[in-house]
C-alpha cells in the first residue's frame, strides 16, 4: 500500500505527547486505550476532508497539523487521570 509520507509523519509526531525519558533512552508508551487503527482513521480523515486527498496540501496547511495532536494529547490526559 503507498501512504503518503505526510500522513506518516503526523501519525509519528502525534505520538510525542507519550515520549518518556529513562535510563535506557527516550521511549514512546502509548496507552493501550489509543489504538493505531484509531490514529490511522483520524489521519485519514485529515487527508481525505481537509486536505482534499492531496498530501501536499496536508504538509502545508494550518489547520490540520493539531487534529492529531489534540487526538493524543485528550488521551494523555485521561490517561493521567488530568482534568481541566
Amino acid at each position: 500500500m503507498d501512504v503518503p509520507d505526510e500522513i506518516i509523519f503526523r501519525i509519528i509526531a502525534s505520538l510525542s505527547v507519550f515520549k518518556v525519558c529513562d535510563t535506557h533512552g527516550w521511549k514512546i508508551i502509548q496507552p493501550e486505550l489509543l489504538t493505531d487503527s484509531e490514529l490511522i482513521k483520524n489521519a485519514k480523515t485529515v487527508y481525505v476532508q481537509i486536505a482534499y486527498s492531496n498530501a501536499h496540501t496536508m504538509g502545508k496547511s494550518r489547520f490540520n497539523a493539531p487534529h492529531l495532536l489534540s487526538i493524543t494529547t485528550i488521551y494523555q490526559n485521561l490517561t493521567a487521570g488530568k482534568r481541566r
